[in-house]
């Protein structure tokens, strides 16, 4: 039972890391996206092209 409850909370904290992780992840290619357009704003702005 013990050895069980162990694996259980180990699964349980492997998923709550994956859940941040992969959340983590989409904020990340979100503010890279956007800071990827307002770089390309910028420029449209600056050169007009």
């Amino acid at each position: 039972m013990h050895c069980f409850a162990q694996f259980w909370h180990h699964s349980h904290t492997y998923l709550l890391m994956k859940t941040c992780y992969m959340k983590e992840e989409y904020f990340l290619k979100r503010r890279l996206e956007h800071n990827r357009i307002f770089l390309n704003t910028l420029h449209f702005q600056k050169y007009g092209h």
